[in-house]
């Protein structure tokens, strides 16, 4: 009975390992980036933070996507992992030519405003980054 039971338990535990892979990984083999017009896609694969015959899951993909939205330079990032490519589509954000602070005479004040300024020049426009200032 005792030997029975083990047996039970062992096949059951093979057919979970066999059946089930909770990583579901894939090697990746290529990169496939549309949408971008001033950032290369050497740089684009540098921020994703994989590399070709590196494994893919469902866990790396949600890193790749926070990781390229963290640098501020994506208004929107579409992936999409199929046959060992990682598909990435993307609408940069514009860039901020130039700012002008009107109304502020004392230049210590208006010194202090643009040291402490989170939106600048020469810098990515976010929509969430001028909410905040």
């Amino acid at each position: 009975m005792k030997k029975n039971l083990i047996k039970l338990i062992v096949n059951i535990f093979l057919i979970y390992l066999i059946n089930i892979n909770p990583l579901n990984a894939e090697v990746l083999k290529k990169f496939k980036i549309t949408g971008n017009e001033r950032i290369s896609n050497d740089t684009i694969e540098l921020f994703s933070g994989v590399t070709i015959n590196e494994n893919i899951n469902k866990i790396k993909l949600n890193q790749i996507l926070k990781d390229l939205y963290d640098t501020d330079f994506f208004k929107n990032i579409k992936i999409n992992f199929e046959e060992n490519t990682l598909y990435i589509e993307l609408v940069e954000n514009p860039i901020i030519e130039n700012i002008n602070y009107n109304g502020i005479k004392a230049n210590k004040i208006l010194d202090a405003i643009k040291e402490d300024a989170l939106t600048k020049s020469r810098y990515s426009f976010n929509d969430l980054v001028l909410k905040k200032e």
